[in-house]
């Protein structure tokens, strides 16, 4: 996604690097490097600041499934906020760091929303967890949250 101030050479050559960067993402399951697995999602703003998060397809299809909750992209910035305040410091320690973000939001009209968005962002984590670098695992997990409250704003002009 490029805002239209960006020249149209710039978003592509993004969008190739991207492709390629998808296609050297490698991760580890069961022991075994996988390879060509993957999606990056590029939003280059009109400032010339490029938001990049990349995964594999499974993780990508937890992330949509976020997104198709319907909630406030506040409450994914805040997420991506507290990530980076405070980083899970290892993956059992996922579902009690969702369960107080959660906890602590108001945004949430009906106990059900609130169960499954704590669902859905346990899995998503967990997925991200299991299929990125250590060394990448703070940033990706930032990133893919900034991505979703991108895209989960309303854009509409008047």
């Amino acid at each position: 996604m490029a805002h239209h101030s960006v020249p149209l050479a710039i978003a592509l050559e993004n969008l190739w690097e991207a492709e390629n960067e998808a296609k050297a993402h490698v991760y580890e399951q069961d022991g075994t490097e996988i390879k060509k697995d993957a999606v990056q999602v590029r939003v280059i703003y009109g400032n010339g600041n490029v938001l990049k998060a990349t995964s594999k397809f499974q993780t990508f299809e937890k992330w949509r499934e976020l997104l198709a909750l319907g909630l406030e992209p506040a409450l994914f910035e805040g997420a991506a906020q507290l990530w980076e305040q405070h980083p899970i410091p290892k993956e059992t320690a996922i579902e009690p760091w969702v369960q107080a973000f959660v906890s602590r939001r108001e945004v949430f009209k009906g106990e059900e929303k609130q169960q499954e968005f704590t669902k859905k962002l346990a899995k998503f984590l967990g997925e991200v967890w299991s299929s990125t670098k250590p060394k990448d695992l703070e940033q990706e997990v930032k990133n893919w949250l900034k991505l979703a409250a991108f895209v989960t704003r309303s854009r509409e002009i008047k």
